[in-house]
């Protein structure tokens, strides 16, 4: 396969972007065809920057399976037209991209829309199929995921980064689009000061980083708690150790690679990549259907800890799950929740975050009762000794034996002749 060296600095297959022959756009993004600079402001004027490419690229297919430029088929009779369609959908339906062939119609009839042309009637984009299936991980496949970078850490730069993307995909629910839009400043100081838990607000502001990453413009926040609060300050501080300071307007996740230039290295980590984290990680830690898994999976798992309840007993309120989730809340219900954070912050933390077996985690849990039974018992040794050596005897010894008496001690309370 033929590979260049884009501009940004990795290998590209062709060079140029495949579409830019067909369409013949220059360097400035104008074509030589005016029917395609009309999709092109069509696209800018809806706002889908985030597409633009993708329908570029599905217009230059349709080009090319036709053998008619993009002027020459607006020019068909409708009815003409609409079959070139037709066709070039159908065979990705039957090629078993019964989705593909759905948005690649509409983005066509886009196209067409633009250059007054309507298709609709012509055209049947009632492309089924099997939705694929999706694997929701449990909470011992997150934990598998989490430790098989955790592994890596001494042998793989990208380790840290990876793990600390899965466990803060796991606690905040986030998706793709979003965590690719968090930027250090959002969580710099919080980390400093060791709050917990970590505030996350999602607004139209991370439109600036990706289109995609406030979805329907709905403004909420979100959270992020231990395991991934540790995975963050790990990663973020080795990051400091091998690239310097970091400026708060630079990506949370970053690129990692040896050979990449200092401004790719600037710049948010992409989204395939991001997917491909995720399923590598579950391919890797031996997750039974680790083919289904995405990025997107862990959202689910993020919901169903919300679903499982509090730890103290009760369930959260729908709203809250919802708000939670970035979905748009009826009425003035969203902005309640968007001024009522901090309580928002303590239902959050009574749900369980843990990813430890509830064997496991009592066990924890009654290490460290005996080291601090330990501790106590330390310093109440301390304490006797300064006592005796101003004339009072084993104070210590007698509250553990008759427990803290109810009046002041007198000399026979403590045994002193």
């Amino acid at each position: 396969m033929n590979t260049a060296r884009a501009p940004e600095g990795y290998f590209t297959s062709g060079g140029p972007r495949v579409y830019e022959q067909p369409l013949k756009l220059n360097a400035e993004g104008v074509s030589a065809y005016p029917s395609v600079n009309r999709y092109l402001e069509r696209m800018k004027r809806r706002g889908s920057m985030s597409t633009l490419s993708t329908g570029l690229l599905t217009l230059a297919r349709l080009v090319e399976f036709a053998g008619l430029s993009p002027d020459e088929l607006i020019a068909l009779e409708p009815v003409k037209a609409a079959g070139y369609v037709q066709g070039y959908c159908d065979r990705l339906s039957q090629g078993g991209h019964w989705q593909a062939a759905k948005t690649s119609a509409y983005r066509l009839l886009g196209f067409f829309k633009a250059n007054r042309v309507r298709l609709i009637e012509e055209l049947d984009v009632d492309y089924r199929g099997m939705k694929g299936l999706e694997h929701v991980p449990s909470k011992e496949d997150v934990r598998a995921l989490s430790d098989v970078w955790l592994a890596l850490q001494e042998t793989a730069q990208t380790a840290l980064r990876n793990r600390a993307i899965i466990l803060t995909l796991y606690t905040s629910g986030l998706r793709n689009s979003t965590l690719r839009a968090l930027t250090h400043g959002m969580v710099k100081d919080q980390l400093a000061k060791g709050e917990d838990p970590l505030r996350i607000h999602v607004s139209g502001e991370l439109r600036r980083v990706d289109p995609d990453a406030c979805k329907e413009g709905v403004e909420y926040w979100t959270f992020a708690t231990e395991p991934a609060l540790e995975a963050l300050k790990a990663y973020l501080k080795d990051r400091v150790s091998r690239r310097g300071p970091i400026a708060d307007g630079e990506p949370l996740f970053t690129p990692e690679g040896r050979n990449l230039p200092p401004h790719m290295l600037k710049r948010p980590i992409a989204k395939p990549r991001l997917s491909y984290v995720v399923k590598e990680a579950a391919k890797r830690g031996g997750v039974k259907d680790w083919k289904a898994v995405r990025a997107h999976s862990l959202r689910k798992t993020f919901r169903h800890v919300l679903d499982a309840g509090y730890q103290d007993g009760g369930q959260m309120a729908e709203d809250d799950k919802e708000y939670l989730m970035g979905h748009r809340l009826p009425g003035q219900k969203q902005p309640y929740h968007n001024a009522n954070v901090q309580v928002l912050a303590e239902r959050y933390m009574r749900l369980n975050w843990s990813l430890q077996p509830p064997g496991k985690a009592l066990e924890e849990e009654n290490l460290e009762l005996k080291r601090r039974v330990a501790e106590l018992e330390t310093r109440l040794d301390k304490l006797d000794g300064v006592l005796a050596h101003i004339g009072f005897e084993q104070i210590g010894t007698y509250r553990l034996r008759h427990g803290a008496p109810k009046r002041p001690l007198t000399r026979e309370d403590l045994e002193i002749p």
